[in-house]
């Protein structure tokens, strides 16, 4: 088994994390239903490990220190950690996620072992 890291890029912008609060109630519903039952779906493989929405607030950190940032709307909006037995494994789990359905991406790479 291979660890592999999922984020997530674009889809409806009225359903990001940071503006879903604003979305029409039906269409907010509809949105949490379909990445819980996604969701639900991948842990049942145990191939689900960990994974968060991301807030467009945050910080960037470098040799002069760390200061607040607000990262542009085509950062990732979220991510997942992953168990599967292939790169191809990983691409027939995430293929059919709520975001690819609404109309973005998502970039899978292999994690590294430590």
């Amino acid at each position: 088994m291979h660890t592999y890291l999922a984020m997530f890029f674009g889809g409806d912008p009225e359903l990001k994390y940071w503006r879903a609060g604003s979305a029409p109630k039906e269409k907010r519903q509809a949105q949490m239903k379909a990445w819980q039952e996604w969701n639900a779906g991948l842990a049942k493989r145990t191939a689900l490990m960990t994974g968060y929405p991301l807030d467009i607030k945050g910080a960037r950190i470098n040799q002069s220190g760390g200061e607040e940032h607000v990262f542009p709307e085509e950062s990732a909006g979220g991510f997942l950690v992953l168990k599967a037995e292939s790169l191809a494994a990983a691409i027939a789990m995430l293929k059919d996620a709520p975001v690819v359905e609404n109309g973005g991406s998502i970039e899978v790479r292999l994690c590294g072992e430590i």
